[in-house]
């Protein structure tokens, strides 16, 4: 985040180390702050912490999703 500060970035970092139960709380202010939200891990795509956000958001705020 402080890398991307220097560059004009606005950026938040979350570390989320469990996903159940998954911070939906921490999750949701970040998004209503920043307006975005990426996932990145390194295991399987399915079952992972991307599809829980999705999903949580989806359930939340009716938002999409988008998989790169």
């Amino acid at each position: 985040a402080d890398e991307l500060e220097k560059e004009g970035i606005s950026c938040e970092v979350i570390n989320i180390h469990t996903i159940k139960p998954l911070d939906e709380e921490i999750i949701l202010k970040s998004v209503e702050k920043t307006g975005k939200i990426v996932t990145a891990e390194e295991h399987n795509y399915l079952g992972g912490l991307g599809e829980s956000v999705a999903g949580m958001l989806k359930k939340e705020k009716g938002l999409q999703d988008r998989n790169l």
